[in-house]
């Protein structure tokens, strides 16, 4: 598990979707496209948390979160307790996926939730520091955790870095893979590649011993020392 350790810092929403997603007011900034190949396909979701509330499009699972300043989602429960949110559409069908994000302060715990079905039922989380990340398998919201991954995958994630992952398969044919992205606004094309980037930081292949197979929402989340500290920005997701 990541070594979870004290730390401070400071803190819209538009969504490609098909007719799957409802059109709500524009005033939460949603919208129905449709997209290309790869990760721009038709149930792709982008929120850049530019507005007041989190919005009826997101569900607290654990702990808190709010907008910050209308332009930065942030978690609000500290003493490292957990805070996720889940997407409250699903997005892969319990099939193949990404998700990406941007990390606003570089001493803070992110995670990114997929493999999501509700909160008593088992689900998969990255969970990251400045320069490590973890494929952990949880029980339920507020439930057990066991690490997947034997070895802990390595990189830069820091301050103000765009960080994404692919996930694809089941039981032990799963694959995890995680790019440090920086500034790039690209998206993956397949599992293996992200807007033609194809050595991602970390890869895990290690064989769950409870596999996660099912489960269509996807979600952000933190750990962190007091209340308010993380931040997270430019959520973005979808199948593959």
């Amino acid at each position: 598990m990541i070594n979870r350790r004290q730390f401070i810092k400071k803190g819209g929403l538009w969504v490609t979707g098909a007719a799957a997603f409802p059109v709500i007011s524009r005033a939460n900034r949603v919208m129905n496209l449709t997209g290309g190949g790869g990760g721009g396909g038709a149930s792709a979701v982008n929120d850049d948390f530019n507005r007041g509330s989190l919005g009826a499009n997101w569900t607290v699972a654990d702990g808190g979160a709010i907008i910050a300043g209308s332009t930065e989602l942030n978690f609000t429960e500290g003493s490292f307790g957990e805070n996720i949110i889940i997407y409250s559409a699903g997005i892969t069908s319990d099939g193949a996926g990404y998700v990406s994000f941007t990390k606003r302060d570089g001493d803070t715990y992110p995670m990114i939730i997929f493999r999501y079905t509700n909160s008593t039922s088992p689900f998969y989380a990255l969970e990251f520091d400045n320069s490590s990340v973890n494929w952990v398998r949880r029980s339920q919201i507020g439930g057990t955790n066991s690490q997947v991954n034997a070895s802990g995958g390595t990189g830069s994630f820091g301050d103000n870095q765009r960080i994404g992952m692919t996930y694809i398969g089941t039981g032990d044919s799963t694959i995890v893979r995680v790019w440090n992205i920086g500034t790039s606004s690209g998206l993956p094309t397949t599992a293996d590649s992200w807007d033609g980037d194809s050595t991602p930081e970390a890869t895990f292949t290690d064989n769950p011993a409870s596999p996660v197979n099912t489960g269509g929402y996807v979600g952000l989340g933190s750990y962190q020392g007091s209340a308010n500290q993380a931040f997270m920005d430019d959520f973005r997701a979808g199948p593959l």
